[in-house]
């Protein structure tokens, strides 16, 4: 349900249900990739990389959604070491 909500751009609704399955079914590398999700398209980059750190630390993330998550880390911590440098500058 979360996900849908995400997908219908309902992005507080879905981290909240998000959050909710988390304390469900903690540690499910999907659940926690949908969360950061969610918190990188509410502006919440910081937030969003915490939960990409915890879905790749996943115990029951399986090869392919670590490879999909881990991309989507890498990704985030480019753009947060960009925004970081300009502000340096």
């Amino acid at each position: 349900l979360g996900w849908v909500y995400y997908q219908l751009g309902n992005y507080e609704q879905a981290l909240e249900v998000l959050l909710k399955a988390d304390s469900i079914v903690p540690e499910e590398a999907v659940v926690l990739e949908h969360i950061a999700d969610t918190y990188k398209r509410l502006g919440q980059e910081q937030a969003s990389l915490e939960y990409y750190k915890k879905a790749v630390a996943s115990p029951k993330a399986t090869k392919e959604e670590l490879v999909r998550i881990q991309n989507k880390l890498d990704k985030l911590q480019k753009v947060l070491a960009k925004d970081e440098a300009k502000q340096g500058a």
